[in-house]
């Protein structure tokens, strides 16, 4: 049926009375043993357009912050003022 063929090729859909969104599959969908978002090294949820969420352990981060992980010295973490971020950092 034309139900069953959007499910296999689609991504997450929202039927409504009169319309359907519909959004293609990710290219890129990386979570944790939890379930949450979670990728350390880029998107962990990345579409075809460029669209691209980077997040680790469920929380979204911004992606220079990802790739900054690597350097990270204790000033750098003390100076944080973002008590979210500041936990990703002490978690690495």
């Amino acid at each position: 049926t034309g139900l069953a063929e959007v499910a296999r090729n689609a991504g997450w859909w929202w039927p409504y009375e009169r319309a359907v969104v519909i959004s293609e599959r990710p290219e890129a969908l990386h979570r944790d043993e939890a379930g949450r978002l979670d990728h350390g090294e880029g998107p962990a949820l990345a579409y075809g357009d460029g669209f691209a969420l980077h997040a680790w352990r469920g929380m979204p981060v911004p992606a220079a912050f990802l790739a900054e992980l690597a350097t990270l010295t204790p000033q750098r973490i003390r100076e944080e003022e973002n008590a979210e971020l500041r936990r990703v950092m002490l978690e690495y």
